[in-house]
């Protein structure tokens, strides 16, 4: 039986089944070489690139990164860097606080951190300090950005002389 089989591969259909054979390895190098893409940057030492990362910040969101607890990257879903317990300050006096700070960068950028950029950014679980009169910098800040910044479970505390009035979730 085994060597009627080996006969009719290697007889009628050897030429398909050669190149299905091929493509099966190829297929697998492809796939392990894109994990291999992805992976490998989870070794790296974001704390050394920061510089880049808040010029990056500065230059696109005019958000300026005072403080923060670490920096990771995260393969999956997606390529990003995760900045933990990030401390924003714009120029137009808007203090943000937020626990999870995910910029998810263009597939040429995981590498190359010479002129960096990304595709999204998103803030979640933050706070926005700021005083009452000034709610009109806050709505022309986020009028006039043009890049892509989400805000996810955000609470606004709005305060005057230094007393909180009240917040929004």
């Amino acid at each position: 039986m085994f060597n009627k089989t080996f006969k009719i591969i290697h007889s009628k259909y050897s030429n398909l089944f050669k190149f299905v054979f091929f493509l099966r390895y190829l297929l697998g190098i492809f796939f392990i070489s894109i994990l291999l893409l992805l992976f490998i940057p989870k070794f790296f030492d974001y704390s050394k690139k920061n510089q880049e990362i808040e010029n990056f910040l500065l230059k696109n969101y005019n958000l300026q990164l005072i403080g923060y607890e670490r920096i990771d990257y995260k393969a999956l879903p997606k390529p990003h860097l995760q900045i933990k317990n990030a401390r924003l300050v714009s120029s137009d006096d808007i203090n943000l606080s937020v626990q999870l700070l995910n910029i998810t960068p263009k597939l040429k950028n995981i590498y190359n951190f010479e002129n960096y950029q990304a595709n999204k950014i998103i803030a979640k679980k933050g706070v926005i300090n700021f005083e009452l009169d000034g709610y009109i910098n806050l709505y022309n800040y986020f009028k006039k950005l043009k890049k892509n910044f989400s805000l996810e479970d955000l609470r606004i505390n709005f305060k005057q002389d230094k007393s909180s009035l009240f917040s929004v979730n």
